[in-house]
């Protein structure tokens, strides 16, 4: 663990560079070389920040060199804050009840009456499942559901499961930024995209269908805590108004895989969902070995291109590709409109 955590720090160290390799080999991931899952990744992450994700049109436009200056000395503190602070004080704080909580939704003996009780303790909680469960994902129908035990009902054992994660950790994904207010709204969509996806593809894979759903909404919790810390620092910093998301891009990529496994770490949650994430750090040179961690990874780059189908033609191409190599249907596809709706 000490050579782990020495490898941790070294990556944020100020003398540290990207990761983004000159010379980058086609990885055989989804028919889809490790150059174009870089370029991938950083449109992603302009368009989290409010920018054009269209990296060829604004690459045109030069960066005032004042900018980059601000966003370099944002990068030097931001990896200074990562190395030096423990994990507790920068990462987002686990729910109290999501130790009790995930005991009871992994114990086939659980009674949904158990579950019940540990909901209706928190009024926070109660409320997002409510809303889950009134989504048009969850309940297409839409027959609305006001009660806990009829919402139960409802769902059945494995919709419970999988509406309780999700509720327990909308909150800690979707926090608003003082710099990028749709920031967390549009990491959060994708994050449960990502989730739904798993959990879709994991039956047909004799994967874990809660595991895989947890490791999706757990995949983006690194590059989480840097926006969040990166505003801090910025705020700090009397910085009122930041460089443009070109020059932030790299800060939120790096490293932001190896971050969320750090993350899953401190929060002890079960091993399968740590080494899962962990598996993720290879990318995009290496793709995770079969398992969940390759289906996360699979489905997030399907669900990178579906953020941005709107704002690059390339995209939706990409989209039916990935999703026919996937075997995911047009209609299956379409269900993750419905999320949050």
């Amino acid at each position: 663990m000490a050579g782990f955590l020495g490898r941790f720090k070294n990556l944020f160290s100020e003398s540290s560079t990207s990761n983004t390799r000159e010379s980058m080999e086609d990885c055989g991931f989804l028919g889809v070389d490790a150059r174009a899952l870089v370029k991938l990744d950083k449109q992603f992450v302009v368009f989290l920040l409010g920018g054009d994700p269209d990296v060829e049109k604004t690459a045109e436009v030069a960066i005032p060199a004042a900018q980059l200056e601000k966003a370099k000395k944002i990068r030097v503190l931001l990896n200074r804050s990562v190395r030096d602070q423990p994990l507790t004080k920068i990462a987002p704080r686990m729910p109290s009840v999501m130790p009790k909580l995930m005991r009871s939704l992994r114990d086939k003996n659980a009674s949904t009456e158990d579950i019940v009780k540990i909901i209706i303790q928190d009024p926070l909680l109660l409320s997002t499942v409510l809303r889950q469960v009134n989504s048009a994902y969850f309940n297409p129908r839409k027959r609305r559901v006001s009660d806990i035990r009829k919402a139960v009902v409802h769902l059945g054992m494995d919709g419970l499961r999988l509406v309780m994660t999700a509720a327990l950790l909308q909150p800690v994904i979707q926090r608003q930024t003082s710099f990028f207010g749709e920031a967390g709204k549009h990491l959060w969509l994708h994050s449960h995209q990502v989730a739904a996806l798993a959990e879709m593809l994991a039956r047909s894979r004799k994967l874990d269908g809660l595991d895989a759903y947890l490791v999706g909404l757990m995949h983006e919790m690194g590059r989480l805590t840097l926006l969040h810390e990166m505003c801090r620092i910025m705020s700090t910093a009397g910085i009122k108004v930041p460089p443009p998301p070109e020059a932030l891009v790299g800060m939120l990529s790096e490293n932001s895989a190896l971050l969320s496994y750090r993350v899953a770490q401190e929060w002890e949650l079960p091993n399968t969902i740590c080494v899962a994430l962990q598996e993720q750090t290879s990318m995009p040179t290496e793709p995770p070995p079969p398992g969940i961690g390759r289906l996360v990874a699979e489905v997030n780059v399907l669900a990178e291109y579906y953020c941005l189908r709107n704002h690059l033609n390339s995209a939706n191409r990409e989209v039916k590709r990935v999703a026919e190599q996937l075997m995911i249907t047009p209609d299956k596809l379409e269900t993750l409109e419905h999320l949050d709706t």
